[in-house]
């Protein structure tokens, strides 16, 4: 039974659940999705949209820390392509798993095999991203090759950690090790004065803890919100409070119309009209 939301959640609900890859990709899960709350169908959405990259020129470093310099070397023809991509700020896409693009949710009949790769265990248990890398050529115009580059990636920085291969999936193999205590070395390297610190906590279930919390208070703060968007007095200390995403003070149209919307994981609203995202809640770095 689908739960009853105000119109503009509504909307919003079933945006999310349109864009989220699903399996089976048919009526009967779109109505399962729908039975969900609010913080579930959030949380399912941003698991599966945090393993996206956007597009934009980054700075490509190597952390020396997980990274062999003879062995990249020795890799440069089956890293080029992804590097030349994170300069010019091009689309990675094709780089990432094929999941991506067809498994976000799956429903609760689907073999657990392939359910628990609606997540990616080690991008939420480490913060790192995992790249398929190799040599394009006619035989090979993917560029794969097997082996896996690990990286953290911010909004200006492609800093590789670590590379690898499909082994590190494997839990408990030697590789996985290996790449876990890199991830744990690092993290500890970024922590002032090497101290303690907790490494990215992970629920029971495989959530990410600080998805989780941010679903929660993203579900609290629409639900608190959402009526107040209709009011003009809200909306004229809406406009002298609150900034575009790229900063800019916006001018309040006469009758301004807002819908709920992520721009990547940050969640805000958009006024229709101008097509102005203005953020309001930001997600975890």
């Amino acid at each position: 039974m689908s739960i009853d939301y105000p119109p503009r959640l509504q909307t919003f609900r079933s945006s999310l659940i349109a864009q989220i890859p699903k399996v089976p990709n048919d009526r009967a899960t779109v109505a399962h999705m729908n039975t969900l709350s609010m913080q579930q169908l959030v949380l399912i959405y941003l698991t599966w949209k945090m393993r996206l990259v956007r597009a934009v020129p980054r700075k490509l470093r190597i952390w020396s820390g997980g990274v062999d310099p003879v062995f990249l070397e020795s890799m440069r023809s089956e890293i080029e392509p992804l590097a030349g991509k994170v300069d010019r700020g091009q689309n990675l896409s094709s780089h990432l798993s094929n999941l991506v693009n067809t498994l976000g949710f799956a429903m609760p009949q689907v073999p657990a095999e392939k359910r628990r790769n609606v997540r990616d265990a080690i991008l939420t248990k480490t913060g790192l991203h995992h790249f398929h890398v190799g040599a394009v050529n006619v035989a090979n115009p993917r560029g794969r090759s097997g082996r896996l580059v690990f990286a953290d990636v911010t909004d200006d920085e492609f800093r590789i950690i670590a590379i690898s291969d499909h082994d590190a999936f494997n839990i408990g193999s030697d590789e996985w090790k290996r790449l876990f205590g890199i991830s744990h070395r690092y993290i500890q390297s970024q922590v002032p004065g090497g101290g303690p610190h907790m490494a990215y906590p992970v629920m029971s279930n495989g959530d990410s803890m600080a998805l989780l919390m941010y679903a929660m208070h993203c579900e609290e703060l629409m639900m608190r919100r959402d009526s107040q968007l209709d009011d003009p007095a809200f909306a004229d200390e809406f406009y002298s409070s609150c900034r575009s995403e790229d900063g800019r003070e916006v001018q309040r149209p006469r009758r301004p119309n807002f819908r709920w919307s992520f721009s990547e994981c940050d969640l805000g609203v958009t006024e229709t009209k101008s097509g102005v995202f203005f953020p309001l809640y930001f997600a975890p770095r």
